[in-house]
C-alpha cells in the first residue's frame, strides 16, 4: 500500500518518480538514507509519548462522563418543568430530546470507529476490541491501519472514513444550531470547528492533519476528544433550550384583580368586608384538585 509523502505535493511526487533515472548515485543514496531515517523514527516512537496518549485519553473519557451526567440532570429538570406546564415546555423539551438523540448517534459512531481501529491494528475480534482499553493495546505506535482506514488510497482523505466522519460532524453541528430560537443561534458556542493546518509549506485539510500517518494511540485520543466535544455541544444547546422555561417557579402569564369575602352574603345593617388584591396566574396550566 502506498501513501503520499507529507513533504511533497502530488505533482512533485510524480515528477520525482519519473525523474528517478536522472538522479546521481549520491542523490539516490541520500534519498534512501532519508527514507531509512524516517522509518526508524516512525518505528521508535517514545514509550513515554505513547503513555501520555493513554493518560490524555483516560482524562478525556472521564470528562465526557461528567458532561454526560450534567446533560442527564438537565433532561430530568426538563421533565419536572414539563409536569408543571406541558403547553409551555413541551416545544423546548422535544427539541432537547432531539439534541440528545443526535448526540448519542454520533457518539456511538465515534466509539465504533475506535473499536474498528483497535480491532484491525491488534488483529482481534470485535468482541475483544469492545472491551480492550487503550492502555492494554500492544500496537499503540502502529500508524498503517489508521492511515488505511481513515485516509485510504487518497491524497485528501476522501477515500477513507475520515471524510464521512467530517460530514457527520458538520451536519450534526448545523442541525443542533437549528434547534435553537433564531435569536440564540449566534451566541451559541458549540465548537466542533474542523480546521486543517499548514505543515512544511503545505496545506493539509482536517482529515489529513488529524489521521494521516497518525499512530493508533493518537487517533483514539482524537476520536475520544470528538466524543467529549459532542457532549459539550449537547450541553450548550440543551441548557439554552432549558433557559426558555422556568425550572422552579410556575411561570405566570396573567394578572387580574380579585375580591375574596369571608361570606357570600351580607345581613341588613352589617358592614361588608372583603380582601381586594391582584392575583397572578397561568392560563395554560391545568391544575389537578383533589
Amino acid at each position: 500500500m502506498e501513501f503520499p509523502c507529507p513533504n511533497q505535493k502530488p505533482k512533485e511526487q510524480k515528477r520525482n518518480i519519473m525523474a528517478g533515472s536522472k538522479e546521481t548515485p549520491r542523490q539516490k543514496m541520500i534519498g534512501l538514507m532519508y527514507l531509512v531515517l524516517m522509518a526508524m523514527l516512525a518505528l521508535n516512537v517514545s514509550k513515554d509519548i505513547l503513555e501520555s496518549f493513554v493518560q490524555v485519553n483516560t482524562s478525556l473519557e472521564a470528562s465526557a462522563a461528567i458532561t454526560g451526567l450534567k446533560n442527564e440532570q438537565l433532561y430530568s429538570s426538563f421533565e419536572m418543568s414539563k409536569q408543571y406546564d406541558q403547553v409551555r415546555v413541551t416545544e423546548y423539551y422535544n427539541k432537547a430530546v432531539e439534541a440528545k438523540d443526535q448526540s448519542s448517534e454520533l457518539v456511538v459512531f465515534l466509539e465504533d470507529l475506535k473499536k474498528q481501529l483497535i480491532m484491525e491494528t491488534e488483529g482481534v475480534s470485535a468482541e475483544i476490541a469492545d472491551t480492550l482499553q487503550l492502555k492494554n493495546v500492544n500496537k499503540k505506535d502502529n500508524y498503517d491501519v489508521t492511515t488505511h482506514i481513515m485516509i485510504g488510497q487518497s491524497e485528501d482523505g476522501s477515500a477513507g472514513i475520515s471524510k464521512e466522519l467530517r460530514e457527520k460532524i458538520e451536519r450534526y453541528r448545523d442541525d443542533l444550531i437549528q434547534l435553537l430560537p433564531e435569536e440564540d443561534r449566534e451566541s451559541a458556542n458549540i465548537g466542533l470547528v474542523l480546521e486543517g493546518a499548514r505543515k512544511d509549506g503545505l496545506d493539509y485539510n482536517w482529515e489529513m492533519n488529524t489521521f494521516y500517518h497518525t499512530t493508533l494511540a493518537a487517533a483514539v485520543v482524537n476520536l475520544t476528544k470528538l466524543q467529549n466535544d459532542v457532549k459539550n455541544a449537547e450541553y450548550e444547546i440543551v441548557s439554552k433550550l432549558y433557559s426558555k422555561v422556568d425550572a422552579v417557579d410556575i411561570p405566570f402569564d396573567t394578572i387580574a384583580p380579585k375580591v375574596v369575602a369571608p361570606t357570600s352574603y351580607v345581613l341588613l345593617g352589617e358592614d361588608y368586608q372583603a380582601d381586594v388584591f391582584l392575583a397572578a396566574f397561568n392560563k395554560t396550566k391545568d391544575p389537578k384538585i383533589t
